[in-house]
């Protein structure tokens, strides 16, 4: 009715450029001490978006975060979730939804902004930076 295929059409391509995103920093961030069962279970788990988690784990086994954890935070946040929040805005303007879909809409999107601001907050301590620079 509304041309909805055009929304999950962009969310999937956000989800898809976030994947591959990380499939080309999987390259520059497996380290030569990383065991090779590990990157075949991080290459398995890609798409399915469970390597973070599986990330998120190995890293606290570790007892440090894995860089390739970081390139993963930064895909979901920058690229799939501008993308999943360009979508919503989009919805919230041009269609004509009652007020409780709006409600629900309105914190969803408040969400979306507020988790990719964290996100990039996070990047950006003093402490580490971003791409080697000094963060605020």
């Amino acid at each position: 009715q509304y041309g909805d295929i055009n929304f999950v059409a962009a969310t999937l391509v956000g989800i898809g450029t976030g994947v591959l995103f990380t499939l080309v920093e999987m390259t520059n961030c497996l380290q030569p001490s990383d065991p090779s069962w590990m990157t075949l279970v991080v290459g398995f788990l890609l798409p399915f978006q469970l390597h973070v988690l599986f990330l998120c784990g190995y890293s606290t086994f570790q007892g440090h975060p894995h860089p390739l954890l970081h390139s993963s935070k930064l895909a979901e946040s920058a690229i799939e979730g501008t993308m999943s929040a360009l979508v919503q805005t989009y919805a919230l303007i041009f269609r004509s939804l009652e007020w409780e879909d709006l409600k629900v809409g309105y914190i969803s999107l408040a969400s979306s902004f507020a988790s990719i601001g964290w996100a990039f907050t996070q990047f950006d301590r003093q402490e580490k930076g971003m791409a080697g620079l000094p963060g605020v």
